[in-house]
């Protein structure tokens, strides 16, 4: 038989940053409750736009998981990315230090990362000049970012890597994650996705292009994927991450 075949990979440990919930429990209760977290959009002001209703992480105090000089460099998508990590680390008992550097690896998964640093440079040139833009914009917007702030946060020395495949980069994160453990490439993936996606920008886009709901009543109500009255998706942030392991025999 292959390595492949015959190394068999767990999950060992979960951690969630979502608008229903910033830890396991919370995230749970509210899913098996069927508790909706749309609300009115209060990231930035939407007055004539179509759409006014969005899933926001409100309950977020990213100086939890980082280091408060840390919170003003990264991206938003990026604070929740670490956050989510830290908490499935945590949540695994899994000590880095412990683990051979090659070993273990980091690999994130997500669509539009970023984009908020983007935003800001250039809002930042247009009113200051180049001397407004920050040297950590270069560093901060691009999508292969999040992989590499995590493994700086995390401790982890050996494998990062981004992947970028739209809708579907959190299931390839996982089955990349899976394949390295399984090909004996690494003992350990920490594997997860992350994005904050609700920008001028982007929400602009996805009214122009009609894909979100246009539900007016309770935003509770606005996310019916299977229902006939069906008016399109509602946008939503937040981050998830697991470590997986091989199983090892007591």
């Amino acid at each position: 038989m292959s390595a492949e075949a015959q190394r068999r990979v767990v999950i060992t440990g979960l951690g969630v940053i979502a608008p229903n919930g910033s830890d396991i429990a919370t995230f749970w209760a509210s899913i098996l409750a069927g508790q909706s977290a749309a609300g009115p959009l209060t990231r930035f002001p939407a007055a004539g736009a179509p759409v006014s209703i969005a899933c926001e992480v409100r309950d977020f105090a990213p100086e939890k998981y980082m280091e408060p000089k840390i919170v003003r460099r990264l991206d938003r998508s990026l604070q929740f990315g670490i956050a989510a990590a830290h908490l499935a680390t945590r949540d695994s008992g899994l000590n880095i230090t412990s683990i051979e550097p090659d070993r273990i690896g980091i690999v994130e998964g997500t669509a539009v990362s970023n984009n908020e640093t983007a935003a800001r440079a250039s809002e930042a040139w247009n009113t200051r000049g180049y001397k407004g833009v920050s040297l950590f914009s270069m560093i901060n917007g691009y999508s292969g970012g999040g992989s590499g702030e995590i493994a700086i946060e995390l401790g982890i020395k050996g494998h990062a890597i981004t992947l970028s495949s739209g809708s579907a980069s959190g299931n390839d994160v996982m089955g990349y994650a899976l394949s390295m453990i399984r090909t004996d490439e690494a003992d350990v993936m920490v594997a997860g996705g992350a994005e904050a996606p609700i920008i001028p920008q982007i929400w602009g886009t996805f009214c122009q292009g009609k894909v979100m709901s246009s539900h007016q009543g309770d935003p509770c109500e606005a996310m019916k994927p299977f229902d006939v009255a069906r008016s399109g998706f509602v946008l939503g942030e937040g981050a998830a991450f697991v470590v997986m392991e091989e199983l090892v025999p007591s």
